[in-house]
């Protein structure tokens, strides 16, 4: 089973929906599942995570599958950080898609 963020795009603006999951031997097998709460396991991004606080994804410096500190004007919350990590290293979060348009 292999995981990634899962985005959908209106009118240009990239929203976090969950996490999608597939499941299969092969190619023609797999079924994909989206998560859209749940507890899983991230990878931090440059500026690292810290525990109970919110966070999104790291497009600014590293991939979309790495996640950092969300700052007062993220828009897009993936969820909550349940441990302390610095770049690259894995912890666990708890996946809580929100999405705001604070302008």
């Amino acid at each position: 089973m292999g995981t990634k963020l899962k985005y959908i795009s209106t009118a240009g603006i990239a929203l976090i929906v969950g996490f999608m999951a597939t499941l299969g031997v092969d190619v023609v097998d797999e079924q994909p599942i989206v998560y859209d709460e749940g507890y899983f396991k991230g990878t931090a991004g440059l500026a690292g995570v810290t525990v109970g606080l919110n966070i999104i994804t790291d497009v600014g410096t590293g991939s979309a599958n790495e996640l950092v500190v969300a700052d007062g004007a993220a828009e897009q919350l993936v969820g909550r950080s349940m441990e302390t990590a610095i770049d690259r290293e894995t912890f666990m979060f708890k996946l809580d898609p929100r999405n705001f348009d604070i302008a």
